[in-house]
């Protein structure tokens, strides 16, 4: 048909060869990980809530892409890595303005 093949899902699967594209696979959660300790802010999903993020450190790793969070108000949390921003160090001094 129109000088060339007709495909089908099944191409796809049983493709050999060179004519078959590279997989690449976007996995953003392989570059970020986060250590018992660490302190990251998680986003707020509670009803009401003004803020969206909240201060907290990682408590344990519960799977490859989930942690267990304690906010620094007290609360314990269960979060994908996708709901999870590391802060920064400040590396810098204060220093009084007169």
């Amino acid at each position: 048909m129109l000088g060339r093949e007709v495909r089908t899902s099944l191409h796809a699967m049983f493709l050999r060869g060179e004519h078959r594209p590279p997989l690449v696979k976007h996995q953003p959660h392989l570059i970020k990980e986060f250590n018992p300790g660490d302190r990251i802010q998680a986003r707020d999903y509670t009803v009401g809530s003004t803020q969206r993020w909240r201060f907290g450190t990682i408590q344990e790793r519960l799977g490859r892409l989930h942690y267990k969070i304690i906010t620094d108000d007290g609360c314990v949390w269960r979060r994908h890595i996708d709901h999870i921003q590391k802060l920064g160090r400040r590396n810098c001094s204060v220093s009084p303005l007169y």
